[in-house]
């Protein structure tokens, strides 16, 4: 709910992924939390669903089987910069593969995101035991490898698979250089695209 360059810095994540096609574009919050999301989401026209506040994966099964969709496209709300581009080669990926979870790797941090089936989601549900893998979404996945096809894709540009370029805001240092980056994209008109994001973080 920070100010980032005039907006909501969720309002950024939601610009970004507004772009991709989709039958449905919910948040996912906590009851408590419910109070200063609605009005954001049905602001821009998405749905918001209200989950266990402890247990994140059974938020994301309990949200699927509610909306009964089968893809889920996974983007966390502190990821103002998340790349439109680089979540539809996820998808690409995810589609060609027939994948269980498909993700871009390298990627600049805070820029991706992850395509999973419900069923590999149920299945995590179903089968994990460590707190780490519940308080998470995807960590079970990850870790059985033998029992799902995971596609880790590299996007098309190597120029824009950098592991050292961070834009994701989970410090106010984070805060502060994102905001930075939001505010030269905007004032030079420049299209929020990653390629746009990796050419300033290199000048």
């Amino acid at each position: 709910l920070l100010n980032l360059a005039g907006k909501l810095l969720i309002q950024h994540t939601i610009e970004r992924l507004s772009v991709v096609p989709a039958d449905v574009r919910v948040i996912l919050t906590t009851k408590e939390c419910e109070g200063v999301l609605k009005y954001i989401a049905e602001e821009n026209g998405w749905e918001i669903f209200c989950g266990d506040s402890q247990n994140v994966l059974k938020r994301f099964v309990d949200a699927a089987l509610f909306f009964d969709v089968e893809t889920i496209v996974r983007a966390t709300g502190d990821n103002p910069l998340t790349s439109s581009e680089i979540t539809m080669e996820t998808l690409s990926a995810f589609d060609k593969e027939n994948a269980d979870l498909a993700h871009i790797a390298p990627a600049p941090y805070g820029s991706g995101v992850e395509v999973v089936k419900r069923s590999a989601l149920i299945k995590a549900l179903e089968k994990a035991s460590m707190p780490y893998e519940f308080e998470h979404v995807t960590p079970y996945i990850y870790g059985n490898e033998n029992e799902f096809k995971i596609v880790t894709a590299k996007y098309h540009s190597e120029e824009v698979g950098r592991e050292d370029v961070k834009i994701s805001v989970d410090t106010r240092e984070d805060y502060e250089r994102v905001n930075f980056f939001v505010k030269e994209l905007m004032e030079k008109k420049l299209n929020m695209t990653i390629q746009s994001v990796v050419d300033l973080w290199n000048k």
